[in-house]
């Protein structure tokens, strides 16, 4: 298992847990490029690459999926989970436009959030189905997806 998460409170928080030999963490962040990226974050919200109203910046580094599927060498993804807020729309549109092998997608849709809008999510399913995945679970603003 891999994780990313390039928020300071994340990595001292992975930092200090008795972890699985299998499970691996990257100080990264998830974008539908790569480089460095402004995060954002206010009071009561997680920090998001939006830009946040009455917030407070962080720069850090970020990946595109498809670059980090090469530097673990992997074909394929069995199970993708994206809680990224708002950064999952480029994040989908990225995995269309490169054509990546993966057979579950789990994304938490995060349109309530500024700069993020319903029509996103709307198109971003549409984006899902023209991939070949299917709806086979939802929860409030959390979507679970298998590919046919």
């Amino acid at each position: 298992m891999f994780a990313f998460d390039p928020i300071l409170d994340s990595i001292e928080w992975v930092k200090r847990q008795d972890l699985p030999r299998e499970f691996s963490f990257f100080p990264l962040g998830l974008a539908d490029y790569d480089g460095k990226a402004v995060f954002h974050s206010c009071e009561n919200q997680s920090p998001s690459l939006l830009d946040l109203p009455a917030s407070i910046s962080i720069e850090v580094e970020v990946r595109k999926l498809s670059t980090l599927m090469k530097m673990l060498k992997h074909d394929s993804i069995d199970l993708l989970k994206l809680n990224i807020e708002g950064a999952e729309y480029g994040v989908i549109s990225d995995i269309f436009r490169n054509n990546l092998s993966i057979k579950q997608i789990c994304v938490a849709f995060h349109y309530r959030l500024p700069h993020c809008s319903l029509q996103d999510t709307i198109y971003a399913l549409k984006t899902l189905r023209e991939m070949g995945f299917r709806l086979f679970w939802q929860e409030y603003d959390v979507f679970s997806f298998r590919r046919l």
